[in-house]
């Protein structure tokens, strides 16, 4: 292991912790992930709806198409509706 490394005078725990006590150290929460899913994860479960449909899964992509129309906004709305629209048509 380099010298120095562990020399550092960083302080990784959330306070002082005596020996025996639990640390925790709490993950920063954004806003959009407290009031529901972002932009971000709506793409990817569109992209996911996608992968399903390539592997032959079409109750899979209808799935998560339904969860994409109960969470996206709307241009995301109108995407997963056409990939519905496409797998029923």
């Amino acid at each position: 292991m380099t010298a120095g490394l562990l020399d550092d005078d960083a302080d990784f725990t959330s306070g002082a912790a005596d020996e025996g006590e639990e640390v925790t150290a709490e993950m920063p929460t954004s806003e959009a992930s407290a009031d529901g899913p972002t932009m971000t994860e709506v793409g990817t479960k569109l992209d996911l709806a996608r992968a399903y449909i390539d592997m032959g899964d079409p109750d899979g992509a209808r799935s998560i198409l339904n969860e994409v129309l109960e969470e996206a906004g709307q241009s995301q709305r109108q995407e997963a509706q056409q990939l519905l629209d496409d797998l029923d048509g």
